[in-house]
This record gives C-alpha cells, sequence and structure tokens, in this order.
C-alpha cells in the first residue's frame, strides 16, 4: 500500500512547481514517520530525497500540497530538510526540534547568513559539512588549471572560431595557499601534492610543530600578509563567521604576486568582490574564479561579469550527479540517530557560528 501511496503522489504533483535544467521538481513534501518525528522537506532535491527516505523508512505516510497546506505542514513540523527557507516559513515552525540543512555552512535564511535570533537554542542544525569535499577539491584543480593554462580564453576564442592560442603555465611547483584548513581544504592538498605542487596553509588552530599531509608550511593568521606574498593560488576555504567576513580585501590583494590567482569556495562575504574586481582590473593580481557571491543569483548588471580574468559559476563546486543520494543517505542516518535519541551528526556549534 505504501509503494501505490507513494506512487500516486509522484503522479499528482503539488500545485507549486518548478524547473531545474528542464526538470519538474515538487517544492514541498510532508512526511510523517510518526507522531513524534513529522518532516517537511523543502524545495531542494524533493523528490529525490522522498523515494530515499521512503526507502530507508517504508512505514512513512506521505502528504502533498493538495492534501496538507505548507502553512499546516509548517506548524505541526518537528524537522526540516533543506536549505535558505523563507523566514516567514521558518518563524512558524513551532514544533521545531531539528534542521538538517543541505549545504556545508549556516545557509538558513534566503538572505541572510547565520541563525536568527528566534530560532530556539533547543533546535538542533546539522549540516552536510564533509561530504562535498572531493567534489569541491576537483574543482578546486580543475580552477587551478583553467586559469594557468588560460583555458577559459581559449573556450571563449571558440565561441566566436577564432583560432587563438594563449599560451598559459605549468602548475608543477607552484604553491597553492589554503585559507581554512578542514576537510575541503585537506582534500585540496591532497590532490594539489599528486600534481606536483606545494601547499602552504592558514589553520584556525596553529601549531609550530606540525605533522599535516601534503601541507609544506604551516601560517598562523597574524603571518597572513606573509602567506599571501608566498603563493600561486590562494584557495579560500573558510566558514562566514564575525572573523571571517571581509577578511580578504583590497589590503590583501596587495599583498599578492601579481600573477597569483583567487580561487572563492568558502561561503559569500569572505572575500569583498568590489575589492576583488579593483584588483583584477588594476593588475594587481591576474585573475579568479568565483563558485560563491555576497548575492546569490549574482545580479546582472555585476561587474564581475566583465572581466575575462574572472571565472564565474553558479555555487556548484560541491554539486555532482549523485548529490541528491550524499545527502540523503546522510540524513536518513542522522534521522535514524533523532529516532533512537541518539547525538545527531555534523551539529553546529552555534559560539563558532558553524
Amino acid at each position: 500500500m505504501f509503494f501505490s501511496l507513494v506512487t500516486r503522489f509522484l503522479k499528482h504533483l503539488p500545485a507549486n512547481e518548478h524547473y531545474i535544467d528542464g526538470t519538474k521538481n515538487i517544492d514541498w513534501v510532508f512526511i510523517e514517520i510518526s507522531s513524534e518525528c513529522k518532516i517537511l522537506i523543502y524545495k531542494n532535491c524533493v523528490k529525490e530525497f522522498t523515494e530515499i527516505i521512503k526507502n530507508k523508512f517504508s512505514k512513512s505516510v506521505l502528504y502533498n500540497s493538495k492534501e496538507r497546506p505548507l502553512s499546516e505542514a509548517i506548524r505541526e513540523a518537528h524537522v526540516l530538510l533543506g536549505w535558505r527557507f523563507p523566514e516567514e516559513l521558518l518563524q512558524k515552525a513551532i514544533n521545531l526540534k531539528w534542521i538538517q540543512l543541505i549545504s556545508a555552512g549556516l545557509s538558513l535564511t534566503e538572505k541572510k547568513y547565520g541563525i536568527p535570533n528566534y530560532i530556539s537554542n533547543d533546535v538542533i542544525i546539522t549540516t552536510t559539512k564533509g561530504l562535498y569535499s572531493d567534489s569541491v577539491a576537483d574543482y578546486v584543480i580543475w580552477s587551478i588549471l583553467t586559469l594557468s593554462r588560460k583555458l577559459h580564453l581559449v573556450l571563449k576564442a571558440q565561441t566566436h572560431r577564432n583560432w587563438a592560442q594563449h599560451i598559459g603555465d605549468d602548475i608543477k611547483g607552484k604553491t597553492v595557499g589554503i585559507l581554512g584548513l578542514g576537510k575541503i581544504g585537506s582534500s585540496v592538498a591532497e590532490k594539489a601534492s599528486a600534481l606536483g605542487m606545494k601547499n602552504f596553509a592558514i589553520k584556525r588552530h596553529y601549531a609550530s610543530e606540525h605533522n599535516i599531509p601534503h601541507i609544506d608550511k604551516l601560517y598562523p593568521i597574524n603571518e597572513l600578509a606573509e602567506f599571501l606574498g608566498n603563493i600561486d593560488f590562494l584557495v579560500v576555504c573558510l566558514p562566514f563567521t564575525s572573523e571571517t567576513k571581509s577578511l580578504i580585501g583590497r589590503n590583501e590583494f596587495k599583498h599578492m604576486k601579481n600573477s597569483a590567482f583567487l580561487i572563492d569556495i568558502s561561503k559569500g562575504g569572505v572575500v569583498r568582490h568590489r575589492d576583488l574586481i579593483y584588483a583584477v582590473k588594476n593588475k594587481i593580481i591576474a585573475g579568479a574564479c568565483l563558485d560563491v557571491f555576497e548575492e546569490e543569483p549574482l545580479p546582472r548588471d555585476s561587474e564581475l561579469w566583465n572581466s575575462d580574468n574572472v571565472l564565474i559559476t553558479p555555487h556548484i563546486s560541491g554539486v555532482t550527479v549523485d548529490y541528491a543520494q550524499k545527502v540523503g543517505s546522510f540524513f536518513c542516518d542522522n534521522l535514524k540517530r533523532f529516532i533512537e535519541g541518539r547525538d545527531l551528526n555534523n551539529v553546529v556549534d552555534r559560539a563558532k557560528g558553524y
């Protein structure tokens, strides 16, 4: 009976639908595991997450917007799965116990980063930190190769059928500067090392005596200027907090080599993009590859679009074809822990902000 219910549900999509890459997506689904565990899946990969959950928890009951309005579902929900929720939706979540974000950072609302003060301290917030480390590191390596070999200029010439030989540089022996040595930064170091590159890094908890795999030199944060002057590629992997907000700006770019590139896969707001535009225009640095922005989607009138030496991707560094399966499986493991009263994985430390 359950599978017939799911089949009926998937055939009769809710009234609110949207399209991604030409595929119809359901805006939200309400799933009742038990009277004490009701889940609202919101916006992203709803269809895929629903399939994964119903395969793991076969006695679940599903409701769509024709059977239960969103205003009712959010008031009943104990668990939210998604990210960048509308604030008016979160404010109505009066029975909320746990929010599972599908992002590595604290992207709880559509416009603000961090935890709104109306979210009770009793509400557990978990992220998917670490799930995309290899995917993001692959993106960083692609960025390094593309920028150093000027492949972006070659592809642009191709669109105009222009036989333009843009000559780039080798990456072997070049130095990657990793700002933030968490799981993503460590994965970047491993992959860069395999290509014959050196890795310098800044880590939150610095120790002069260190033995970190694939790291050739570790700097404390108070030596940021020296660190920046010794690298060829700056990879920003930091979470967005009060300490990291606008950490990289005009003064920091001045310490970098004119031949250096910036790769930003952190969170919008760590790098001041207005200062980056100035630095690239004035050839203070050679260029950049950006996957995160202070405002997303990036406004069409942003000057960032106009530079040949700034690559822009729409926040996809961690998204691959198995993205939904990774997140769905992680959520189901955490959901089992939640039902059994055990500690959840990837719980946000509110004091640290990540």
